[in-house]
């Protein structure tokens, strides 16, 4: 896939383009389209030709060439949502840490280190989740979120992440065991 951006500076640089700023601009739209700069960077990011924003360019093109595009964060609820469920998990934590803190039977301090292990990587989920619906954040940290949200939902099931599915926010499975 690298070869395809090297071979696209080659074109630009080819080209009867005189002007370096043009080639520049083709560039920008290059990496715009492909989701790994942000429109929002132009005024700042690749201006010039500098080689350490086109490595940049070039290592996130590595990074995301298997990540879905952005289209992605439709499937994801709003970020009120995430908002939310992100301080519920987090109330349950600390809940968890002050069970872990008072009590000396190991049984419940086991049950209760295992629960605050799944409450803090489904925390990870939703920050993730967070971070793909947030469309203040440049599209380079959206997507990122999206190819984490993978690793971590392919550790919970394979399927879900390509059926646009997660997990609760806190371990409900757990609770359902404390209720019978």
């Amino acid at each position: 896939m690298i070869t395809i951006l090297v071979s696209f500076l080659i074109q630009i640089q080819a080209q009867s383009i005189q002007s370096p700023n043009t080639r520049l601009n083709l560039f920008q739209e290059m990496a715009v389209r492909l989701q790994i700069m942000d429109e929002k960077e132009a005024h700042y990011f690749l201006i010039k030709w500098d080689a350490k924003d086109i490595l940049t360019i070039g290592l996130r093109y590595l990074e995301f060439q298997d990540t879905p595009y952005i289209w992605y964060a439709e499937l994801v609820p709003h970020t009120s949502i995430c908002t939310e469920f992100k301080i519920q998990n987090r109330s349950y934590q600390r809940w968890l840490e002050n069970i872990i803190a008072i009590h000396s039977d190991p049984y419940i301090l086991n049950t209760a280190n295992d629960t605050l292990k799944e409450t803090k990587t489904l925390f990870v989920i939703w920050d993730y989740l967070y971070d793909i619906k947030n469309e203040s954040f440049h599209i380079h940290v959206r997507r990122r979120g999206i190819k984490n949200l993978r690793k971590e939902l392919d550790k919970i099931d394979p399927t879900w992440f390509k059926e646009g599915k997660f997990p609760s926010h806190l371990p409900i499975w757990r609770m359902q065991n404390v209720s019978k």
